[in-house]
């Protein structure tokens, strides 16, 4: 075809339906994505809601806090809501699953870092841990006072994935021994208060 020549008329109007075919996809997509229908789900439906307070870490210390001794759901996911609200930057705040004798810490800082281990013994903790990923930066951390949510699936004995504000972050499987649910905080100077808000509970089992 002579590049001069124009299209035919059948040719434009399939040209024309091809485009508002094309503008409907984009505009369906975009709609879906705002929905939400593409996030990742929790393993059922919510379940406990427990409403948490603010906690004021003292200076150069750490404190790990048992909400719940022990899940007996043995398939669940449990998901931290929590910030920084004032003190001290260089803090870092989390989620432990397990019991004092042998838990699993997910914990975030808001200078953008994120460490994954398993201790024992919080008094000796620097000697009992077994660090699983040690602190490194990484994006979908939100830093200074913006909220972090940890996200934990647990299935039977393991721990099957970890994910910070819904992007995935861990997938291999990570034995535990027990289900209880702590709060793990620390300040590696000043006091800091640390916004513990929510820990939602998802399940679809009955206990």
């Amino acid at each position: 075809m002579n590049p001069d020549e124009e299209l035919p008329p059948l040719a434009w109007r399939w040209l024309s339906i091809l485009a508002v075919i094309l503008l409907l996809v984009i505009v369906s997509g975009i709609g879906l994505i705002s929905a939400g229908v593409f996030d990742p789900k929790p393993l059922g439906s919510a379940k406990v809601e427990y409403p948490l307070n603010p906690v004021d870490i003292q200076g150069n210390s750490q404190e790990l806090n048992w909400i719940e001794n022990q899940i007996s759901l043995a398939m669940f996911t449990v998901r931290l809501t929590a910030s920084r609200l004032r003190g001290e930057v260089d803090v870092a705040y989390g989620l432990a699953i397990g019991d004092k004798n042998d838990y699993l810490v997910v914990a975030v800082s808001p200078l953008g870092y994120y460490s994954i281990w398993r201790g024992s013994d919080l008094a000796s903790q620097t000697e009992n841990n077994q660090v699983i990923e040690s602190w490194q930066t990484w994006p979908h951390v939100r830093t200074d006072e913006n909220d972090n949510e940890i996200w934990i699936d647990v299935q039977n004995d393991r721990i099957t994935s970890i994910r910070i504000n819904r992007e995935i972050l861990w997938q291999e499987p990570l034995p535990i021994h027990s289900r209880g649910i702590g709060l793990w905080v620390q300040s590696f100077g000043e006091p800091a208060v640390i916004d513990f808000q929510k820990i939602e509970l998802f399940s679809q089992q009955v206990e």
